[in-house]
């Protein structure tokens, strides 16, 4: 959309350089062989002025394009030496040098600006051009050349900014759902691990006592409704996770699984974080367990 519109506004910019003799030979002199003669060559500048720009903000520049430059520069400096120089002809010999730094590598283009800023004026003073438009050939040939060339590298500089920031997108959209996916790892590994052995205790005392039984069932239920608030707020991002509380559900686990437990000492308050506001989820330090489980009834 955006290159559609940078060739139209070319288009229309050249269209103001070579239109008003164009309209002249149509309106006024009324020679029906220079009038068609005058707008193939125009339509064909436009037309082909026009693609190499576009191919060339699509980044298909090709060694041939080179020709349609020429192609275009040939038929620009014709047209005053065949139609006369005056009448607003004398202007399409600033037409090509939009081109040339566009087409050409950038060292060639500053050498065949610098020739064509040289033999421009002396053409146009050949063909008879009032001092004023030599004058504005000489400064408007580098002028145009730069133009040219800064006009292609914004809109590619541009298009290289879009793209790195879509792809910035996707990678902060591919980071959150890691992040997400180790929170959620986190979070229902240690719940269905202390599910499983609740479990697994319950059914140790499933013969000798009932009531242990009931026990571990009323936790396994209530480490199952805990599990699921802490992934509801898992996926609102608002899970604040804390060591100490982390700590204590472990050896309380461990504990009634009959594993003697050493908690480690940590701090009275110790840092509290949120996974919304973190890379992953944090740390967790795993208590130091010392023998095996009690056989049951011990």
């Amino acid at each position: 959309m955006i290159a559609t519109i940078v060739v139209a506004m070319t288009a229309l910019t050249l269209a103001g350089f070579l239109l008003p003799a164009l309209g002249y030979e149509l309106l006024t002199r009324r020679d029906p062989v220079r009038a068609a003669f005058s707008a193939a060559c125009v339509a064909a500048v436009l037309g082909l002025y026009g693609r190499l720009l576009w191919l060339n903000l699509m980044r298909r520049t090709a060694h041939g394009h080179r020709y349609g430059l020429a192609a275009i520069a040939v038929v620009c400096w014709a047209l005053p030496a065949l139609l006369g120089a005056g009448h607003g002809w004398g202007n399409a010999l600033v037409v090509p040098t939009g081109l040339i730094a566009v087409v050409l590598p950038l060292r060639q283009a500053v050498g065949v600006t610098a020739a064509m800023t040289v033999l421009t004026p002396v053409y146009g003073v050949a063909l008879g051009l009032p001092a004023l438009s030599v004058l504005y050939e000489v400064s408007g040939i580098p002028l145009a050349s730069f133009s040219g060339y800064a006009q292609v590298w914004f809109f590619h500089v541009v298009q290289e900014l879009r793209e790195a920031r879509a792809e910035l997108a996707r990678s902060a959209v591919g980071e959150e759902r890691l992040r997400f996916a180790r929170d959620l790892h986190d979070v229902l590994g240690h719940s269905l691990q202390a599910v499983a052995l609740r479990a697994e205790v319950a059914e140790r005392y499933l013969e000798r006592d009932p009531g242990r039984v009931r026990k571990e069932l009323t936790e396994i239920q209530t480490m199952a409704r805990d599990s699921v608030r802490d992934v509801r707020e898992i996926v609102r991002g608002y899970r604040a996770t804390s060591l100490r509380t982390e700590l204590d559900g472990m050896s309380a686990v461990l504990r009634a699984a009959g594993i003697r437990c050493e908690r480690p000492e940590i701090a009275p308050e110790p840092p509290r974080t949120r996974t919304s506001r973190s890379a992953g989820s944090p740390a967790r330090r795993r208590p130091t367990c010392c023998g095996t489980p009690a056989p049951p009834g011990a």
